[in-house]
């Protein structure tokens, strides 16, 4: 009976999983932050841009949305709510390019968009696929890998390094730093961390201008474990760090009493972390990411 009872709910939880209702790209009231790290000036803190829609535009007689990347013309998006996927027409380009397909199943290979100037795209396949409740709604994710990138697709916010990163050479390169619909920071959940993308926006430049750390982590990337360093001036503060996985679960949170606190892989898988560093008074004071490999 119980082995029925198991198989019965295998079904169910299946079925629901992808009987869910697609949920496509929202083309107003959006905005998407994303952050560089491989560029030369970018690499201690990032450098962040953001990505909103700003009306339609004609390419080849068919509708798209026009997409702006901090103010300036970027490229234009459509989407098929029937087949699930998004398409891309890049600036100072006709043709569009599969940006997202949500339809795919475990076991698909993929290749979607990427610059037009890189030769050898990335094949992609998905290795896993589930949901994830975020804004009030279930959203499917898939999981994929290759070569160059593992990483997830979310319905809805697009891709966890970049809404025009669906591979981007890997988030160690690219993150999506935040995305809000509606006035409401939805990603990285909890949405407690940052009120608004435009507060991402204006945090990530000013530790850009202030060139002034609380911690340093290193090694970063670490495989088991990493010491976290508080800087100089700061050491007669007393601060906390917490990590956060890339969903906003909250994974660990320690108090740095010294120069030099250790920290542990344990049992968590490799990936990207978020952490952000507060002091006694619970003000943020900086955040950044970890990645275990």
């Amino acid at each position: 009976m119980k082995k029925v009872i198991a198989i019965f709910f295998f079904i169910v939880s299946q079925n629901f999983l992808f009987a869910q209702t697609y949920i496509p790209l929202p083309d107003t009231n959006a905005k998407w932050v994303t952050v560089l790290y491989v560029s030369p000036n970018c690499m201690n803190y990032g450098c962040p841009y953001s990505y909103t829609f700003n009306g339609d535009t004609l390419i080849n007689t068919i509708v798209y949305k026009k997409l702006l990347s901090t103010s300036s013309y970027s490229g234009a998006i459509r989407q098929d709510t029937n087949t699930q996927r998004v398409y891309y027409v890049p600036k100072n380009y006709s043709n569009e390019y599969l940006l997202y397909d949500f339809s795919i199943n475990v076991g698909d290979t993929i290749t979607s968009y990427v610059d037009p100037g890189v030769i050898v795209p990335c094949h992609n396949t998905v290795f896993s696929i589930d949901s994830i409740y975020i804004g009030n709604k279930y959203r499917k994710r898939l999981r994929l890998s290759s070569d160059c990138w593992i990483g997830s697709w979310i319905e809805g916010v697009g891709s966890e390094a970049g809404l025009l990163e669906p591979w981007a050479g890997g988030p160690a390169s690219y993150q999506l730093w935040c995305f809000e619909y509606n006035g409401k920071v939805l990603y990285p959940l909890p949405d407690t961390i940052y009120s608004s993308c435009d507060s991402t926006l204006l945090f990530v430049n000013e530790q850009n201008i202030l060139n002034q750390r609380v911690v340093n982590i290193s090694p970063n990337p670490f495989s088991n474990e990493a010491i976290i360093f508080l800087n100089q001036p700061f050491l007669k503060q007393t601060f906390s760090i917490t990590v956060f996985s890339l969903l906003g679960k909250e994974i660990i949170k320690i108090k740095l009493i010294s120069s030099e606190t250790k920290i542990e892989r344990g049992h968590l898988p490799s990936g990207i972390y978020f952490y952000k560093v507060q002091n006694e008074n619970g003000s943020m004071q900086e955040t950044g990411k970890i990645i275990i490999q």
